[in-house]
């Protein structure tokens, strides 16, 4: 195994499961104070999870020596989803600073 697939398992198997705890904290803290910051770390926590989740499964199986034909299809949403998250996220903060 070469060092670069070791780092991968290791980011998996590491921050994987911090992503998820860091958006269930984020969402109670929202539920908490429902503050428009709070939703924004909120919604960018949750989608950014999500994301990673959909690249993790098709890199677990490509480290298991296993290729689905749908892993690439996953990485797209998972880039989509990152890519729409920030542009709402920037314009809904531009918004509420324009509104002040």
């Amino acid at each position: 195994m070469t060092p670069l697939i070791l780092v991968t398992i290791g980011v998996i198997l590491v921050f994987t499961p911090l992503s998820v705890v860091g958006s269930w904290f984020l969402l109670s803290l929202y539920r908490e104070e429902r503050t428009p910051l709070n939703l924004v770390l909120a919604v960018m926590s949750v989608t950014r999870t999500v994301a990673a989740v959909l690249v993790v499964i098709p890199t677990v199986f490509f480290l298991a020596g296993t290729t689905v034909p749908w892993s690439g299809q996953l990485i797209l949403v998972s880039l989509d989803i990152l890519l729409i998250t920030n542009v709402v996220v920037a314009g809904y903060l531009y918004w509420l600073r324009r509104a002040e």
